[in-house]
């Protein structure tokens, strides 16, 4: 029943990068520890609020359509509406933001999220490969294997090939939602990209910090913390780019430095973003939001967001944001080849 047969990279030095609870205040400059923090749940909701009376942008395309064939699928009525009403309130985020606003997730309606649970659970009970239609509208196909520990593994027809694991007191029902929302919003990420994750762990344990996801490059691993109840598209996206960053960098490196990392001489802030990253930081002259002042990854991974969001509404948002970061997004243009 499998898709494909994967060829793992090697394992890098442990990287953890944690998304915060609202009550916990992220910090905003570089430190000397190895995890980082994303935008907190209340105030990137108090920011959406303010972006709900943004002047219209105009016509937007599908999100799909916007980043071109790497991420396959085409425009339809329900891509082109939910594009529509995107392009309505999408700003460009500056560092006047503490944060980045999250991915915008009316297209994942409450029926769109019944059809894919019911598409996994049937999946996982009959054992054999089912199509799966994302909240963008685009349609792959997957398998879902179940082991004896009640563990998953997940291969779709984009690529991706991962574990979803938990630990703790969950429902089968719980299970296979976390599931469906996971490979919805995995779909969204560039298929060349696919493999970078390697698991996605939900526990019932609080992070120390109070963190409700991590991830770990050590183990290519998104950590979800309390259950399901901080699985979003915006976190989701947040540290999927950390695993792209990563690997990014280690696909630009040479031979000895993917295999040897402390040859690079980087610190722990200059890990996890595509090689040029910091000239494209200095070029702009501008963050992208406050918190991405933090360190190359944390900026990387806001300005990931930051394009997720923007092609979701459209192109005049992507060339929106073109303009005011050219560099970031050039860089991205070039590493995933995303942007028509």
């Amino acid at each position: 029943m499998k898709l494909l047969d994967r060829n793992r990279t090697e394992k890098q030095t442990p990287a953890v990068s944690k998304t915060r609870l609202p009550e916990k205040v992220a910090p905003t400059r570089p430190t000397a520890k190895t995890e980082a923090v994303a935008a907190p749940r209340e105030r990137v909701e108090k920011s959406a609020e303010a972006r709900e009376s943004a002047k219209d942008r105009g016509p937007a395309a599908g999100f799909f359509g916007a980043l071109g064939s790497n991420f396959g699928g085409e425009e339809d009525a329900h891509s082109d509406a939910s594009a529509e009403e995107a392009g309505e309130h999408y700003e460009v985020p500056t560092e006047e933001e503490d944060y980045v606003v999250g991915a915008d997730e009316s297209e994942r309606t409450e029926e769109i999220a019944e059809q894919q649970t019911e598409s996994v659970s049937e999946g996982i009970e009959d054992g054999e490969e089912f199509d799966f239609t994302n909240s963008e509208g685009e349609e792959i196909q997957a398998t879902v294997e179940r082991d004896d520990d009640g563990n998953y593994t997940v291969e779709t027809s984009q690529g991706a090939n991962f574990e979803v694991n938990f630990d703790g007191d969950f429902t089968d029902e719980e299970r296979e939602e976390a599931i469906a929302e996971v490979i919805d919003y995995q779909s969204q990420t560039p298929e060349d990209f696919q493999d970078s994750t390697e698991e996605v762990l939900f526990t019932d344990d609080e992070h120390e910090d109070g963190a409700p996801a991590t991830y770990r490059d050590s183990e290519r691993r998104i950590t979800f913390y309390e259950g399901t109840e901080n699985l979003d598209e915006r976190i989701y996206i947040h540290e999927a780019a950390h695993s792209i960053g990563y690997e990014a960098e280690r696909r630009s490196d040479s031979f000895g430095d993917r295999n040897f990392p402390w040859r690079k001489n980087k610190e722990n802030n200059e890990r996890g973003a595509p090689d040029g990253w910091k000239d494209a930081i200095e070029s702009d002259g501008t963050s992208v939001s406050e918190y991405a002042n933090t360190n190359w990854r944390e900026d990387f991974a806001e300005f990931y967001l930051a394009y997720h969001e923007a092609a979701e509404a459209g192109p005049d948002a992507l060339e929106e944001l073109r303009e005011q970061y050219p560099e970031r997004y050039a860089l991205v243009e070039e590493t995933y080849g995303q942007a028509a």
